[in-house]
């Protein structure tokens, strides 16, 4: 089984990465951060930094043969959504 677990930086995505890993899945992991401010050391079959909020990140995965997708990848500034919705409007 192949899964894709997205936002695998973060505490709950590295975790889940990890023990779907440890089950025997092949895990591809995604997230924005570089792979070196991971909360734990992943243990997945590919990784990737990618920006999910870009169409052609989706595009890249969805050649990836996923069985599973286990989406926790979030914005966790709140001033950044904020702000990129106020530049959006002034475009």
């Amino acid at each position: 089984m192949r899964a894709l677990v997205t936002g695998t930086c973060g505490f709950i995505g590295s975790h889940l990465s990890n023990y779907l890993k440890n089950k025997g899945f092949y895990v591809i992991a995604v997230d924005i951060k570089p792979k070196t401010q991971c909360f734990l050391n992943l243990e997945a079959d590919e990784i990737y930094q990618l920006d999910l909020r870009e169409w052609s990140s989706w595009q890249f995965l969805a050649s990836r043969k996923i069985d599973r997708i286990y989406h926790l990848a979030a914005n966790m500034g709140r001033n950044r959504i904020h702000n990129l919705s106020r530049s959006s409007n002034n475009a």
